[in-house]
């Protein structure tokens, strides 16, 4: 029987990302970094990708995201 992860909880409930502050707090934390368009990122504990994706598609960091991934 698998059992369920965190990861699997989000999907299932459609949540994007969890975190203390949610997400409107996460963009306004990198609205405030002093990296320049185009930056190299590196995100660990990227959960869902959604902050890897948005700091792509917003700011043009080219982001490397990873996540321990439970099998």
């Amino acid at each position: 029987m698998k059992r369920n992860t965190y990861i699997d909880f989000l999907a299932y409930y459609g949540i994007g990302s969890a975190h203390p502050g949610g997400f409107t707090l996460t963009k306004q934390l990198l609205a405030q970094l002093p990296f320049k368009y185009g930056a190299n990122v590196l995100e660990i504990g990227c959960g869902t990708g959604k902050t890897a994706a948005y700091m792509t598609r917003e700011f043009g960091y080219k982001v490397t995201a990873v996540d321990m991934g439970w099998a």
